[in-house]
């Protein structure tokens, strides 16, 4: 996915009011765009968000006859809708196999304060100049993430009184929200899928980055001990910050909010915690070219350890991050549908 080619699916609609970040939501607002997808604006209600709404699109125009997958995004901020030439595509639509939406609804929440149409030329600036950093910032970490998918799932449920079921595909910092989603609502989704993340936090990366550069004679050893000293002692920083202004309600900035973010995905209760104490199934896939992912490996030695036997694991030996395989052609090749393929056809087997 990193040019606009693999984007396969063009829907042409023109709807101004996406590009608001400001829109009203003292009501539900609800437009039709096009024959492939319809666009949601509902009230955020949530306790601590300091936004206005929560904005989302669905594929199929929401049919109540078909189970839903909530496609939970990673880090980057990026519009869900990109402009091409004269029309508009929807990324999800390069992510998985057209055969699948004749069976799942596909829900994309839009992220905080963040456009959902975009024009940006390729996708490696996909997510330039797209969000209002102040509003990003501020509802940016696990918690709103969790709550507010929680909501849009609430929302379908007592508005069209839908009882098909649910699951949480979550990539990168989505494979975290989504557990932390399955363990706070055990009773909503039926299952979860883990992609492309560690079941750790986002720092035991840079300690295995920091010691293949050593291995690789790119540092000395001073300079690897130095570093790996240097993050223990910034999460601990991190920690203590975070707990002392929860617990005097200081008045908060963007630098809190931007360390809350830090503090919510690598110092507050883990992701493994929260596996171990969900009982609906658990698929994780992963690349082995993903330093990232590579504490996957562990997993099923860690269930069997605490007696569970809900997880279902399976990597990819050629695939990085992002599911790009190297091959000998000059541009990687793109797995993302064999992967979301295989994820979907899991959700069928009992």
């Amino acid at each position: 996915m990193k040019t606009l080619k693999h984007l396969a699916i063009l829907i042409a609609f023109i709807v101004p009011s996406l590009l608001n970040n400001k829109l009203s939501a003292q009501n539900i607002i609800q437009d039709y765009v096009g024959s492939n997808y319809s666009y949601y604006c509902i009230p955020d209600t949530i306790s601590f968000s300091s936004n206005d709404s929560i904005r989302f699109v669905c594929s199929n125009n929401f049919e109540t006859s078909k189970p839903t997958i909530f496609w939970l995004r990673g880090s980057v901020p990026g519009p869900i809708l990109l402009e091409n030439d004269d029309s508009y595509v929807c990324y999800i639509n390069s992510l998985v196999e057209e055969k699948y939406f004749n069976n799942y609804n596909f829900i994309i929440i839009s992220k905080p304060g963040e456009n959902l149409i975009g024009s940006s030329p390729s996708y490696s600036d996909f997510s330039k100049n797209c969000y209002d950093y102040e509003i990003f910032q501020k509802n940016n970490w696990k918690n709103y993430y969790a709550e507010s998918t929680v909501s849009v799932a609430m929302f379908l449920k007592h508005t069209y009184t839908y009882d098909k079921p649910m699951f949480l595909f979550g990539h990168s910092q989505g494979y975290h929200d989504a557990c932390e989603i399955a363990y706070n609502y055990p009773n909503m989704f039926k299952k979860i899928v883990c992609l492309s993340s560690s079941p750790f936090d986002r720092t035991s990366y840079e300690i295995k980055q920091c010691r293949r550069k050593f291995m690789n004679g790119e540092i000395n050893e001073y300079e690897a001990s130095h570093f790996i000293d240097s993050i223990y002692n910034y999460g601990k920083n991190v920690k203590n910050y975070i707990e002392s202004k929860n617990k005097y309600s200081t008045n908060e900035s963007l630098k809190y909010y931007w360390i809350r973010n830090i503090y919510s995905y690598n110092f507050d209760v883990s992701t493994l915690d929260r596996m171990l104490q969900i009982d609906i199934p658990i698929l994780v896939l992963y690349g082995f070219n993903d330093e990232i992912s590579n504490e996957n490996d562990l997993l099923p030695l860690i269930f069997l350890r605490h007696n569970k036997d809900n997880l279902t694991m399976h990597a990819f030996p050629s695939y990085d991050h992002n599911f790009f395989s190297n091959t000998n052609s000059e541009e990687p090749e793109f797995n993302w549908q064999k992967v979301s393929g295989y994820a979907i056809d899991w959700l069928s087997k009992e």
